[in-house]
């Protein structure tokens, strides 16, 4: 597998011996190679040749700053020189100001790219070699999922004649469930009676969430309640929760309470889609948790997604080794969440009036145990 990003080469050990040769025995003969303050043209000439030599090298960044030992001109027509062979890139960082402005001139004026410092220098290095890897990458076609469009199609429509843009968990679930996201036994109970027969169906432990489609960010509400092992504790968090919507949101419409299996166990991750006016469907993924809210460790792709381009969303965040497996941890399922990507990209190209959608949190288990999705949120356009 190639770097992500270009790198310093290890120099052979002939082309170290060379430089051994050539230059004096207090020089620095590994990458990065000094010729030491008091070299002449000589020096530079010699040393750049060898190293252009190298079959680890494929590229230089050659750094001059003025002594009274060289001649500036002399040193850029040098590097210009080395900088004809096909085989290796050149670029150069006269440091210096107005001493080296002449020479500066001839390097542009003979193709050699100048930068002010050798920071700039690293970075344009690094850009062309990203730029190369990405020309050479395979050209490859999004993947297509049988999925039930007409379902999700009849869902917006309903949400349009009801006036409802910005959907609620109900719906989200029914329209992510359609594009083949697994999910968590949930059912709504809208009375005190209902609590119990639901509750002793699902399950314990339970999950209890309000059901509004006012209240979009349950959790910052306080609309959430965790860890419900009975009957009683479920008529407890039905109560408690309709009472905190009524008091703090007295206008919400309220349409039940979710009853919802708990689901113990894996890594959250946030898979989220935002429609940008200029590039379209913006697609993110995240660790969940304070990884996405206060860490912002994130990455962005725009839809439609192929399945390398999913894998490198992935890949990309600061805090893959965590997805990857740590300190004999089991790495998480990273297909599961590469098809969670590709069918999220899929439904919101099949669907251009969503400008937002999330799926927040996805709970990815061991390497082939797969995922589920807890809770999602959308909103359609105006339009």
């Amino acid at each position: 597998i190639e770097p992500t990003s270009c790198r310093l080469t290890d120099l052979e050990k002939t082309t170290v011996d060379k430089l051994r040769e050539v230059l004096p025995k207090h020089a620095a003969f590994y990458n990065p190679v000094d010729i030491i303050g008091d070299a002449g043209e000589d020096r530079y000439k010699a040393a750049l040749q060898i190293i252009s030599d190298d079959r680890n090298t494929d590229g230089i960044l050659a750094i001059y700053t003025p002594t009274g030992m060289s001649d500036p001109l002399a040193v850029a027509d040098i590097i210009a020189e080395v900088g004809k062979r096909e085989d290796n890139t050149v670029v150069s960082a006269f440091l210096g100001g107005d001493l080296v402005k002449t020479s500066r001139e001839a390097l542009r004026e003979k193709g050699v790219p100048h930068y002010i410092n050798a920071e700039r220098a690293v970075k344009a290095f690094d850009a062309m070699y990203r730029f190369r890897n990405w020309t050479l990458k395979p050209v490859s076609q999004p993947e297509k999922f049988d999925v039930d469009r007409d379902s999700v199609a009849g869902i917006f429509k309903n949400a349009r004649e009801a006036g409802m843009l910005e959907l609620g968990e109900v719906e989200c679930r029914e329209v992510i469930s359609a594009y083949g996201f697994k999910l968590p036994a949930n059912v709504v109970a809208q009375t005190a009676k209902q609590v119990l027969r639901i509750s002793d169906g699902v399950g314990y432990p339970l999950v209890m969430k309000i059901v509004s489609p006012d209240i979009l960010h349950k959790s910052d509400f306080g609309g959430v309640k965790l860890n419900i092992n009975s009957g009683e504790e479920a008529l407890t968090a039905y109560h408690e929760l309709r009472t905190l919507t009524l008091r703090r949101m007295p206008q919400a419409d309220i349409r039940g309470v979710a009853v919802q299996e708990m689901i113990k166990g894996g890594k959250e991750v946030i898979l989220g889609m935002s429609r940008d006016p200029q590039f379209g469907p913006m697609m993110m993924f995240g660790l969940g948790g304070i990884y996405v809210e206060v860490l912002k460790d994130v990455s962005f792709r725009i839809a439609p997604l192929t399945r390398d381009d999913a894998y490198e969303m992935v890949r990309e965040i600061k805090s893959y080794p965590l997805l990857a497996g740590v300190r004999g941890e089991k790495p998480a399922d990273i297909d599961a969440i590469v098809e969670s990507l590709l069918r999220l990209s899929q439904l919101v190209m099949d669907f251009p009036e969503i400008v937002e959608l999330d799926v927040n949190p996805l709970k990815v288990f061991a390497d082939g145990e797969g995922s589920i999705a807890l809770d999602a949120r959308l909103t359609l356009g105006g339009a």
